[in-house]
Order: structure tokens, then sequence, then C-alpha cells
């Protein structure tokens, strides 16, 4: 019998032995589920310190002699993202000193570049790409320069997995590109590579984008817990349906 939308489904009762195959059967799920839900809200706590700056990057693009003024649409290669940036100092300090509404001098600048370049690196690494977006690059570099002027912890906590703690400076020093997880957690990962999308939607005026994105992505997480509670084979495949009619099914 199929159970309308928003109705109480009381949990269909199993003999114990299939509710402890159950159990074991979900239990790596449930906690890799709340896990992502308490990343994603971590990653929303600190809001970027500016706000929209599509003038900036207008004034930026223009003094650099990029071929767009839309750094969205502008992929440039992870590997030279440092050297990009060393190349012209004197604009970049500019714009975030301007971004950040606080000087940015040669030594915080010349800090911050080899982060900045190790940091355009994990975000290629984690694309599976060669390239990627200006906007990106341009986030990651006020990501770097925020957290040398005020570190935030972050210490991962996943069932099973590694864990880190330190800021943003910490997780870098720990990256290893030779091995697959670049030897470090993938909360850390996750969470640090969030942070910088979070910098880069905010820049482009679009921080409420990317606040929607992980709300739906926490919605759907929870609901998925919610339909898997009930242990209605029929429920799930019912809801299982409309999510892939709604969003396509995973292999689209």
């Amino acid at each position: 019998m199929s159970t309308k939308l928003g109705a109480i489904q009381e949990p269909v009762r199993l003999p114990i032995d299939e509710q402890l195959y159950t159990y074991l059967t979900r239990i790596e799920f449930d906690h890799h589920t709340e896990g992502n839900v308490q990343l994603l809200n971590k990653i929303l706590e600190h809001a970027p310190p500016f706000g929209e700056a599509k003038y900036l990057i207008a004034e930026l693009a223009h003094h650099i002699k990029l071929p767009s003024s839309k750094p969205q649409h502008l992929l440039i290669d992870a590997e030279t993202c440092e050297s990009q940036f060393r190349d012209n100092p004197d604009v970049f300090k500019w714009f975030y000193s301007n971004l950040l509404d606080r000087e940015i001098d040669s030594d915080k600048f010349e800090t911050g570049l080899p982060l900045f370049g190790k940091l355009c690196k994990v975000l290629n690494f984690a694309e599976f790409k060669k390239d990627i977006s200006m906007a990106l690059a341009l986030g990651a570099m006020a990501l770097v320069l925020s957290e040398l002027h005020k570190n935030t912890p972050y210490q991962p906590y996943w069932y099973g997995k590694g864990t880190i703690s330190g800021g943003l400076q910490e997780y870098l020093n720990a990256i290893r590109f030779e091995h697959m997880n670049l030897d470090a957690p993938e909360g850390s990962h996750r969470y640090w590579t969030g942070r910088v999308d979070y910098f880069s939607y905010t820049m482009l005026g679009q921080a409420d984008v990317f606040k929607g994105r992980v709300h739906l992505s926490n919605t759907i997480n929870q609901s998925f817990m919610k339909i898997l509670d009930t242990q209605d084979l029929d429920l799930l495949g019912e809801k299982l349906s409309l999510f892939e009619a709604t969003f396509g099914s995973p292999d689209q």
C-alpha cells in the first residue's frame, strides 16, 4: 500500500535477525549521511568576510587582461595558479585589500602564495580535471588570506575515518599528492574545498545559491534516513522512483 506524502509511517516490525542484519547493513550509510549533514552545516558556520565583488572582479579582469570579466567561465591550469598570481602581485594585492577591507602587503601576499598554489592543486585533484575556474582560484586565495589573518580550526570526525586538527595551513601541510586520498581525512577535504566554493559563490553575489544547494543536499540526506527508518521496501521503492524522476538516476 502506498503512503501519502507527509503521512506518518510506522516502522515495519521485523524479526530480530532481520533487524540486526538491516542495522549492520545500514550503519556505514547512516554514519556517512549524518557526518555529511554536520559537515555541510559546518561549512556555512562562518560567512566569508566580504559580500558581492563583481565590480572589483571586473576591474581585476581589465588590469590583468583577462578575456572575460566573468571568472566562472574562464578556466585556468591549476598547476599554474600560483605563478599567474605571482606575475601580477600589485594588482592582486589591490584586489584583495579592497575585497577584505584591510591592507594585504607584500609579506602577507608572498606567505599566502605557496598555500594558495597547493590549495588549487587540491581543487584540481578533487574534480579530476586539469583546469579550475578563475572564480574558484579567486575564492581560494581569499580563503588563504582570511585564514592567515584569523585561523579557523576544523577537526573532522567521521566514524571509521581519520582525523586531523588545526586550520587550513595544517591541512595543506598534511597533503601528499602521491596518495589517492592525499594522505589527509575525507572530512578535511570536503570542508576546505566547500569553504572555497562558499567564498567563490559569495564573491559572485550567489551566496544564497550556495546555501540553497547545501540545504537541499541536507534535506535529501535526512529524507533518505527517515524513509529507511520505516524498513518498508514498498515505500522505499516508491520514494526512490520519485527521486529519480525529479533528479535523475545516479548513472545519468
